[in-house]
């Protein structure tokens, strides 16, 4: 009897065996199953999948909202319809300006050692994580979703909350993390998803000299009026003065009797262009930062350190790999140093 009793429950419990019913009569509340899914489910069918990209990828931004409304204008566009939309956008002011104070750069246009990115400071160069933003895709609609990440490093990290939601979190550089979800329906059935995050960095360096120098427009221009500032000549002649372009909100004496001070002055000189880099005419603009920004644009799961060292007038000598005459010495409120160090 025991046996026979023994080989009933296991059939019962291989499923050889007709369903087994309480005494009631009524049969058992069937329990959820778990399904695995692969981490890279194939194209067809619904699948679940879990699909991530690294946020504010573009390291030289200090603000993701930055990052995001130039990707917004340039991602599936040329170069030239990007830049007539951030036109449109800016009345025609340049995109650029408004981003001069926001960037990991000091008032010369160097990188810091750390720089404050989105509230978390952190090393520029060697970042001991990035932030990730986790989505699921195929979810059914008021599912919930039981998140976990595991690194191997530190202990396990969980979230729990709908589907719907976006999970934002750092993970560490130079390992992979595994993230797993355990997805809820309305009708109680689990299915676990499973993927991979792992970020790769890019240290991409801008250098060079004479055209290869990356000196693009003035991230803010000069603004001009209509009153205009004397000019004159050195050499004699009818038409030695006459009045030039000047610019908007300089109350200095404009009269040629002055014309040489007043071009010295710190008015005058806070007045003029402002650029990423004043000594070296680095900018937003240049086809180095450019071609940087648009790699990170189009690549989600790549983060982007950019290094501007490049410096307009540089030579092979003077610029590459010796020090070289900074092109402008105004830093805003104070002055930069006159000479440059070497880009190598």
């Amino acid at each position: 009897m025991r046996l026979a009793v023994g080989i009933c429950l296991l059939a019962a419990a291989c499923g050889l065996a007709g369903p087994v019913f309480a005494q009631d009569g009524a049969p058992p509340a069937p329990s959820a199953p778990l399904r695995i899914l692969p981490g890279a489910p194939p194209a067809a069918g619904p699948e679940i999948r879990i699909d991530w990209q690294v946020t504010n990828r573009f390291r030289l931004f200090r603000h993701e909202a930055d990052f995001n409304r130039l990707a917004a204008a340039m991602r599936g566009r040329g170069v030239l319809e990007a830049e007539q939309l951030l036109a449109v956008e800016t009345d025609g002011r340049g995109w650029a300006a408004p981003l001069l104070g926001r960037l990991c750069l000091d008032a010369a246009g160097e990188v810091p050692a750390t720089c404050e990115r989105d509230g978390a400071r952190e090393s520029y160069l060697a970042p001991p994580d990035h932030r990730v933003a986790v989505t699921l895709a195929g979810a059914p609609q008021g599912a919930t979703c039981a998140w976990s990440f595991e690194d191997g490093l530190a202990a396990g990290r969980g979230f729990a909350g709908p589907c719907a939601e976006t999970v934002r979190i750092p993970v560490a550089f130079g390992r992979p993390t595994l993230a797993t979800v355990d997805v809820t329906g309305s009708d109680g059935e689990t299915v676990r998803a499973a993927t991979e995050i792992a970020v790769r960095d890019l240290l991409i360096a801008g250098l060079g000299d004479s055209i290869a120098a990356g000196e693009g427009n003035p991230d803010k221009p000069v603004a001009l009026d209509d009153e205009g500032f004397c000019f004159r000549r050195f050499i004699s002649g009818a038409h030695r003065e006459y009045f030039r372009p000047g610019r908007a909100g300089f109350k200095g004496n404009k009269t040629c009797e002055s014309a040489r001070a007043a071009a010295e002055s710190g008015d005058w000189a806070r007045l003029g262009a402002r650029w990423l880099s004043p000594p070296c005419h680095r900018s937003l603009y240049g086809y180095q930062m450019r071609a940087a920004l648009a790699l990170a644009i189009d690549n989600p799961r790549i983060a982007v350190t950019f290094l501007p060292l490049a410096c307009t007038g540089a030579t092979i000598a003077d610029g590459l790999f010796g020090a070289q005459r900074a092109r402008e010495i105004n830093c805003g409120r104070r002055d930069c140093a006159a000479r440059v160090p070497a880009q190598l």
